[in-house]
């Protein structure tokens, strides 16, 4: 059994989330718990992120490590990636210091974007 053919808009993720954004930026986005960001404030971050990633040189089609907790910045660090035109690699913040190292060093990273908490001191801090 198939569903019906529909046409594939030809967007990426942040374009169709942007644009989610500027019908509805109050709407809530992502919530988990008492935490919430609406659209508005998703793509807000993401886009400043990206704009950082971007003048810490990230190009299109570079690497970035994502070492973020699963909560709503997690969100917000693979859209701001994927803003940037870049592709992410998931590292788990539960895995030791030495691992996500190792992996990181294997991926040939360019940059990483991690939370303080996720894993303190993995990436020499």
């Amino acid at each position: 059994m198939t569903g019906p053919h529909l046409p594939y808009p030809e967007l990426c993720l942040p374009d169709l989330v942007g644009g989610h954004a500027q019908r509805r930026p109050d709407a809530p986005a992502v919530v988990q718990g008492d935490l919430a960001l609406s659209y508005g404030d998703l793509i807000g971050r993401a886009s400043a992120l990206a704009a950082s990633l971007r003048a810490h040189g990230i190009a299109p089609d570079d690497l970035v490590g994502v070492c973020v907790d699963r909560r709503p910045d997690l969100v917000v660090a693979l859209l701001g990636v994927q803003a940037a035109g870049a592709g992410y690699v998931p590292l788990d913040p539960a895995l030791p210091s030495q691992r996500l190292r190792e992996l990181s060093a294997e991926a040939r990273l360019h940059f990483i974007v991690a939370t303080p908490t996720a894993v303190p001191g993995a990436f020499g801090d």
